[in-house]
């Protein structure tokens, strides 16, 4: 699976958690997970790092009992131009280190978030972007200003 640039898995009966090895998989562009039945948090694996800086565009939506916080790592992909996460049981606050190492990213135009337990505030950073066009945040447990 070296060489693989697209995993294309939408809509089946996958089961367990995702993989991580393939956040470890640094030809992968293009990876679409959602509508599966994927369970617990998403592991990117501390010892190997972001090794997919390759990514554009990830889709883990609608697996709705993936858990946890959203990885910091995400933020260290480079060329991403769209993160659908929604639709899933993700908590927390969005980490504070997203949205300013994304921040520094001119491409990513894309963020959907809706349909999780997410609180705290939407950090500025995520909305200060240039290239932001379409965030969908909606049913969540966000507060404060919006930025």
């Amino acid at each position: 699976m070296s060489e693989l640039q697209v995993l294309f898995l939408y809509n089946n009966a996958l089961t367990g958690s995702i993989p991580p090895r393939l956040w470890s998989l640094s030809k992968l562009q293009l990876l679409v997970l959602l509508l599966n039945n994927f369970t617990g948090d998403v592991v990117v694996d501390d010892s190997k790092g972001m090794a997919a800086r390759s990514l554009t565009d990830i889709d883990i939506s609608f697996n709705y009992k993936l858990t946890g916080s959203i990885p910091e790592a995400f933020g260290l992909l480079e060329n991403l131009t769209t993160l659908s996460l929604s639709f899933n049981s993700f908590s927390g606050e969005i980490p504070m280190t997203l949205p300013a190492e994304l921040g520094k990213h001119s491409d990513l135009g894309h963020v959907e978030v809706h349909d999780n337990t997410l609180l705290g505030a939407i950090p500025n950073g995520l909305c200060a972007r240039g290239q932001l066009i379409y965030l969908h945040a909606d049913n969540n447990r966000f507060k404060g200003p919006i930025p």
